[in-house]
């Protein structure tokens, strides 16, 4: 099932590789760092990125890089995530530096400038908000944000195509929904959601509201 969705995966680029001449290289790095399903899901995650790109009138490469990169420290062991966090002063968090989960956005940006040579501010703060979002947060932000979830190779949750067709027409409604979902999986199981993805839902409830 690994192997088919790294094929899958593979096989969405073939029509249009990678724009990023470096891409060859991160891809080799990530296949390495990564574990199979989470490398697929992160080209997968490039192609969506760059998709909705075109389709917002973003820049396709910035969504692209940060599409492919947003991921490239989850597989890391919490405590490497914590010493690198504590040692260059990435987050005080306590919530964040006591989950990967949460952790592996804010560690990745600063793993894809070290170790992959990303520099352009923008697509390593996409890369630092991707799985909370934050308030004020930039279209470019929103299309990796909601690329994350809803990128062709995810396991079907509820409304997940709802998600998908929103999105064609505006992030904005799309991320909104995506991230309710987020919110009441994740309270409806007891588990904490932190403060930004809930300052996050009420800012584009906000902004949707009075662009009426």
């Amino acid at each position: 099932l690994v192997n088919k969705q790294v094929q899958e995966a593979l096989s969405l680029l073939e029509s249009e590789p990678l724009h990023d001449p470096r891409a060859p290289r991160w891809v080799g790095k990530l296949a390495a760092s990564l574990k199979p399903g989470r490398f697929a899901h992160s080209l997968s995650v490039a192609w969506m990125s760059r998709r909705l790109a075109h389709v917002h009138g973003l820049d396709p490469l910035k969504a692209e890089q940060a599409g492919l990169l947003h991921d490239c420290a989850k597989c890391l062991p919490l405590d490497e995530m914590q010493r690198i966090a504590v040692e260059h002063s990435l987050t005080d968090d306590p919530e964040l530096l006591a989950s990967g989960a949460l952790l592996h956005s804010v560690v990745g940006s600063w793993v894809g400038r070290e170790d992959y040579g990303m520099t352009a501010p923008d697509v390593l703060e996409a890369i630092s908000y991707h799985n909370t979002g934050y308030r004020g947060m930039t279209r470019l932000d929103m299309c990796v944000c909601l690329s994350d979830s809803i990128e062709p190779l995810r396991e079907a949750y509820p409304r997940l195509e709802q998600i998908r067709a929103l999105a064609e027409t505006s992030l904005e409604r799309a991320l909104l929904l995506s991230l309710e979902g987020t919110a009441d999986f994740v309270t409806s199981r007891g588990k904490y959601l932190h403060p930004r993805t809930q300052n996050t839902i009420a800012w584009l409830k906000r902004s949707l509201s009075e662009a009426r």
